[in-house]
């Protein structure tokens, strides 16, 4: 959901705190695999006693379940929320009205 004119290193691969990052509740299945792996990828961590890969992996679990939990609400995630991705009251009145003229 990012503008196309806007720069973003990460563009391939989204950062899950990004205001554009947007998705619905249509991803949960691809978001609860990502969980089950990232617990996997911990697992294997721990085993091997890689703490800063554990912390860093435990830090995306987070978000994951995090993003998860709004999706199975039936809501969309989407930070900027409706304000930061288009025009609503009289700013969309101002923009109807300069499109008339």
């Amino acid at each position: 959901m990012k503008p196309s004119k806007m720069e973003c290193a990460t563009q391939l691969n989204p950062c899950l705190t990004c205001r554009s990052f947007c998705t619905t509740p249509e991803f949960i299945p691809a978001f609860e695999e990502e969980i089950k792996q990232t617990k996997e990828i911990i697992r294997k961590g721990e085993m091997q006693g890689r703490a800063l890969w554990v912390q860093k992996n435990k830090l995306l679990l987070e978000k994951l379940e995090n993003i998860v939990e709004v999706l199975k609400q039936g809501k969309i995630k989407h930070d900027a929320g409706k304000r930061g991705r288009e025009y609503v009251g009289e700013e969309r009145e101002r923009i109807r009205k300069q499109k008339n003229n």
